[in-house]
């Protein structure tokens, strides 16, 4: 899916059963910006996961 538009990969990930992938269908588009958003989010679930 690396090279498909992030349009069709939400495709796929309404497909998905992992928590982390069905999340990202709130984005509307995938660049820096949600890219970051995304990163601080997984940052924040690995802090509670492993404190």
């Amino acid at each position: 899916m690396s090279n498909k538009s992030f349009k069709d990969k939400k495709t796929e990930y309404r497909k998905s059963l992992i928590k982390p992938n069905s999340e990202l269908l709130k984005y509307d588009e995938w660049a820096p910006k949600q890219i970051e958003n995304r990163q601080r989010e997984l940052a924040d679930i690995a802090l509670k996961i492993w404190n």
